[in-house]
């Protein structure tokens, strides 16, 4: 009995640090309880194309919307991680919507910028088409500013800001053009 009282509050501390530590860490099952983060699909010439919104908690309306595009064989979940963008969106205040590219295997997307890269380029995947629907989906889902849409990236993700207009300049958003 007395052994009992004596581990159970040891256990709870345990597992309340890993709790802890596994949020700060950015593992993304935890951070939606933690965070205000969604995970969301949308079928894009038959494709189910993945991304997750991260909603400032400040988030009231007519809010600036930041698409942050991982390189080639990176993740959603780690662009978040480099760019640090969560945690700015946080202090000033807009959305971010980090897409996931498409890859032969799951943990190795690409984009098709065009000339580059790997999987999507070879098979002719329109990244463009699922960013011009994302963006779609996030002004019917979310009260964006459509004057303050801006997309920046980390290597083959930097590529598709400048895929994007150049593709169609009339459907790119107003900061890209």
């Amino acid at each position: 009995m007395n052994f009992r009282r004596r581990i159970i509050p040891i256990v709870i501390a345990v597992a309340l640090t890993c709790i802890i530590l596994a949020a700060l860490s950015g593992h993304r099952v935890l951070r939606a309880f933690a965070y205000n983060d969604h995970d969301g699909t949308i079928v894009v010439d038959g494709r189910t194309c993945n991304y997750f919104v991260h909603t400032p908690p400040s988030y009231t309306g007519k809010t600036p919307l930041v698409l942050v595009l991982h390189g080639a064989t990176q993740s959603a979940e780690n662009v978040e991680r480099l760019s640090g963008m969560s945690a700015k969106a946080d202090q000033e205040n807009f959305l971010v919507t980090y897409p996931t590219g498409t890859g032969r295997l799951k943990n190795v997307p690409t984009w098709n910028a065009g000339a580059c890269c790997g999987y999507a380029t070879e098979n002719k995947i329109d990244d463009v088409g699922f960013l011009r629907a994302l963006l779609e989906k996030m002004e019917k889902d979310y009260s964006v500013d459509p004057k303050r849409i801006y997309a920046t990236g980390i290597s083959n993700g930097g590529m598709m800001p400048i895929a994007w207009p150049a593709s169609s300049p009339i459907n790119s958003p107003p900061s890209l053009r």
